[in-house]
């Protein structure tokens, strides 16, 4: 085997091109550091995300899904911004849902809703992309992993993935 100063020269060049967008990219999608043995030693850390940014993801579905100051609830109840169901916003957060109307209070719990989708996206093997994301905030998580989406899902999804293609060129 080679010495460890080889294996950490070879790590540190591995992760370089990782992180420079290389084509090897699309293998660590799923992480937002790698993490090998002797990785502490290593300076400096080389940080890879190509995660979509949640903030920009939470902007367009507050886009395609209504106008950030409406108070009309949903078929289903669900209210403000973000049209969150009240099962997310429990799920998330110990205020009332009335304050769901609210974007200080919504865009919070819409966050900590869609950094939810995207670890359980991956756990289910999926690509956290701003499609994906969209798509099972709207069709819901379980929809997506047995791929059971349904049309108006979809194109909610694609109207989301283009306002976030659109909004980071």
């Amino acid at each position: 085997t080679q010495p460890f100063a080889y294996q950490s020269a070879a790590l540190f060049a591995l992760r370089a091109l990782l992180a420079a967008g290389s084509l090897l990219s699309g293998l660590a999608w799923h992480r937002t550091r790698l993490s090998v043995p002797g990785d502490h030693l290593l300076r400096p850390k080389i940080r890879v995300n190509m995660h979509p940014p949640i903030d920009l993801i939470a902007d367009q579905i507050a886009v395609v899904e209504r106008a950030p100051t409406s108070v009309k609830r949903g078929v289903a109840g669900e209210r403000g911004p973000y049209q969150l169901t009240q099962a997310v916003w429990s799920q998330h957060s110990a205020l009332p849902f009335e304050l769901a109307n609210y974007e200080a209070y919504a865009r919070p719990v819409a966050k900590l809703h869609l950094e939810w989708l995207r670890s359980n996206l991956i756990k289910a093997g999926f690509e956290p992309s701003a499609y994906r994301l969209a798509l099972a905030w709207n069709a819901g998580l379980t929809a997506v992993v047995k791929r059971r989406e349904k049309p108006r899902s979809v194109d909610f999804a694609n109207r989301v993935r283009n306002l976030v293609e659109a909004s980071s060129n």
